[in-house]
């Protein structure tokens, strides 16, 4: 599903779109401990492309999944 919505944001060249998407993709990720290297290249990226169209609270978000990540990781 969230990989459906990341291949039309893209499509639509939907930057907005596809900071969601990869957030919600990351977090998926984030229960899988192999692929945490995964989840916080998405996470990083959800918040440079939240950054690129002034959307404040999903950058918020995003900072608050990364540092979820690294308190997991120790």
């Amino acid at each position: 599903m969230h990989r459906a919505h990341y291949n039309i944001a893209l499509k639509r060249g939907d930057t907005h779109g596809l900071a969601i998407a990869c957030g919600n993709i990351g977090f998926l990720k984030f229960y899988n401990p192999a692929e945490f290297e995964d989840s916080l290249v998405l996470q990083f990226t959800e918040y440079s492309l939240a950054e690129q169209v002034g959307d404040f609270a999903r950058m918020g978000i995003s900072f608050n999944k990364i540092g979820k990540l690294y308190t997991t990781l120790g």
